[in-house]
This record gives C-alpha cells, sequence and structure tokens, in this order.
C-alpha cells in the first residue's frame, strides 16, 4: 500500500512538473545602481538649501570700547 502512495505521488510530481503550461515571460533586470543614483538626485535635488544666517555683533565689546573711549 505504501509503495503505491509513494508511487502514485512521484508519478504525480512528474507529471505535473513535465506539463506544456506556458512558463512566465522572462523580464530584463533593473540596472540597480542607476535605479539608486536617479533616486539619490532626486532626493538631494529635493532638499532646500541652507539659507546662511549674519552673525550678531558682539556687544560687549563695543561696550568695552566705549567705555574706554569716555573714561
Amino acid at each position: 500500500m505504501k509503495l503505491t502512495v509513494v508511487l502514485a505521488v512521484l508519478i504525480g510530481t512528474l507529471v505535473l512538473a513535465c506539463s506544456s503550461a506556458a512558463p512566465a515571460p522572462a523580464e530584463p533586470t533593473p540596472n540597480i545602481d542607476a535605479t539608486v543614483e536617479a533616486r539619490a538626485k532626486q532626493l538631494v535635488a529635493a532638499q532646500a538649501t541652507p539659507t546662511p544666517y549674519p552673525t550678531s555683533p558682539e556687544y560687549t565689546d563695543m561696550l568695552k570700547f566705549y567705555q574706554l573711549a569716555t573714561n
């Protein structure tokens, strides 16, 4: 009994594996490097350029200069 079940499973697997079902069409693989590079360019272009802020003057130095000038 076990032998007939094993043979039936093996034959069924063989028939299924050798069936003439149409295989999936082959698609070209994407160029990963080009995809990553294009995505990186998009991300860099989307980032805002940081705006430089002017530095504030040192009021303590001006105060010392004023005090020295008035004495």
